[in-house]
């Protein structure tokens, strides 16, 4: 039977994960061994990005694609680049780290910098700073994992369904 291609959803959330991470310290080296085992497509968020911190090597030899959607500090633990260097050359550090993890990373804040594989770059500087909350992560794996099932493209900016998403994030009062 061949592999599903549609994409398995391993969901970290942080506050969740740091608690059982503390109490079951190989929680890391499980998130690296699915990795290895799981033929599908993968988005890695929070905790799950911090586990590949010692393994990025497993996502440079995925067949299937892999998306990180890392805040700075999280790239910085994934790819040693320093923090005020990420800040100040967005657009080349997602590039680069897109090409470097063999991964699609769509690095979180202003703007917002989303790599892939073919070494483009996707600039998002639409939002506001409730995006850079917990949680906008899970909000951001949920749209690709949706997109996915119904074989959109994340990256079809003139999707009406990508356009009335966008709308409906940008209304909600997250200040409250």
């Amino acid at each position: 039977m061949k592999p599903s291609k549609k994409p398995l959803v391993v969901y970290f959330h942080r506050y969740p994960m740091e608690y059982e991470a503390a109490q079951y310290p190989s929680m890391p080296e499980l998130v690296r061994e699915l990795l290895k085992s799981v033929n599908k497509p993968v988005v890695l968020d929070a905790d799950g990005i911090n586990a590949m911190a010692s393994g990025v090597s497993i996502l440079r030899k995925r067949e299937y694609p892999t998306i990180l959607t890392p805040h700075v500090g999280e790239l910085r633990a994934l790819t040693g680049f320093d923090a005020h260097y990420i800040e100040q050359n967005r657009v080349e550090v997602a590039r680069t780290s897109a090409h470097r993890l063999k991964s699609i990373v769509c690095l979180k804040g202003s703007p917002t910098a989303t790599g892939i594989l073919r070494g483009e770059v996707y600039l998002n500087s639409t939002g506001n700073p409730g995006m850079a909350t917990a949680g906008s992560g899970d909000v951001l794996t949920g749209i690709k994992a949706a997109k996915d099932e119904m074989q959109l493209s994340i990256f079809n900016l003139d999707d009406p369904l990508l356009e009335e998403i966008r709308e409906e994030i940008l209304s909600l009062d997250i200040n409250t």
